[in-house]
């Protein structure tokens, strides 16, 4: 729920919308039989279900969530939700405007969780972010983030949206043998565990794709904002390849 407690999905259709797209992805990419059981669909419906909850500025726990990576990103502890859903500081890192909420209708709650992982375990990197965008203003961090988020739950299929007719290409979806090895990195059956990893790919992708992309400028003052997405279509194919290739090597 919006809350965070995991609730299994209460829709059939979207129960049926990731498994049959895992199965009927047999046929495309898998070279061999590759097994998804309880555990495995279960985790993925924890994930769907995290990923369809918009983020609500009038829910405390949601709001509690902003407030914790307002605290850990600009050093200040408020107390007033209304300065936290309004206020300068957050363009400073990567939003459009003023009011965060606007940005989240991407990525949800979950992206701003993982913001918020990203800017606790790597201090330091965002502060490198701060300093170049403060500089030169031609990266939008949050926004990178949300996207990345927005990514990887096509990839990883477990946006309810995923449609596998349209998506059969590797570049679009991940393989049954990459979504396999996504859930095996976590052991355990515990929804938490396997958010955590999903985080740790976001915030792996965003230090390699922040890096890129000031090393692109810094090399060529003409590269412009406009030529972003090339860039984040590189470092994202840099990614599934190397994840794949990772995956079939596994066993």
């Amino acid at each position: 729920d919006k809350n965070g407690d995991y609730i299994e999905p209460q829709s059939l259709r979207d129960k049926m919308t990731i498994k049959s797209t895992l199965l009927t992805m047999t046929c495309y990419y898998s070279p061999r039989q590759i097994v998804f059981e309880d555990r495995d669909l279960r985790l993925l419906y924890h994930l769907a279900d995290e990923a369809s909850i918009a983020f609500d500025d009038e829910c405390l726990s949601h709001l509690l969530v902003l407030q914790n990576l307002y605290k850990e990103v600009f050093h200040v502890d408020e107390n007033r939700f209304e300065r936290i859903l309004d206020n300068e500081k957050w363009v400073c890192l990567g939003f459009q405007n003023n009011k965060p909420a606007t940005d989240f209708r991407g990525g949800g709650l979950l992206s701003l969780k993982g913001l918020l992982h990203i800017c606790k375990e790597e201090p330091e990197f965002v502060e490198e972010v701060l300093a170049f965008t403060s500089e030169h203003q031609n990266y939008l961090f949050a926004c990178v983030v949300i996207n990345t988020l927005f990514f990887l739950k096509n990839w990883l299929h477990f946006g309810h949206a995923y449609d596998y007719r349209r998506d059969r290409d590797l570049k679009q979806c991940a393989s049954r043998e990459a979504v396999k090895y996504f859930l095996t990195l976590h052991e355990g059956s515990d929804v938490e565990g396997i958010q955590h990893v999903l985080f740790e790919i976001m915030r792996a992708i965003n230090i390699k794709l922040f890096r890129y992309w000031r090393q692109s400028y810094l090399d060529n003052r003409s590269v412009k904002i406009v030529d972003f997405k090339q860039a984040e279509a590189f470092v994202q194919e840099a990614f599934m390849n190397a994840f794949c290739a990772t995956a079939a090597r596994s066993d």
